[in-house]
């Protein structure tokens, strides 16, 4: 996760790092770069897969439960694909 090591400066982050502080400064650094609020919640989807599957395996206690207080928050994207008309008069074209 390059923009998470970018922000961090760092090559390893601990769990034990990551707290709601935290990830409010990422997202604040994310957005100041004039990135959008779906690339920010891809990347917090990610960290929350991760610290879960890291849940399971017993490295972190599950009873620090980090993203229940940091709420992940996206919005519709506009569609970008042409109607089915505009395809089929393309594909009519001589």
């Amino acid at each position: 996760m390059g923009a998470l090591k970018k922000f961090n400066r760092k090559e390893k982050l601990r769990f034990e790092e990551i707290s709601y502080t935290y990830l409010k400064r990422f997202e604040t650094a994310h957005f100041k770069k004039g990135n959008s609020l779906n690339g920010l919640s891809m990347y917090m989807r990610t960290i929350r897969a991760i610290y879960n599957k890291a849940i399971h395996q017993g490295m972190v206690s599950a009873t620090i439960i980090l993203l229940k207080k940091y709420k992940i928050k996206s919005q519709a994207t506009a569609k970008r694909a042409i109607s089915k008309d505009k395809v089929k008069r393309i594909l009519d074209l001589e």
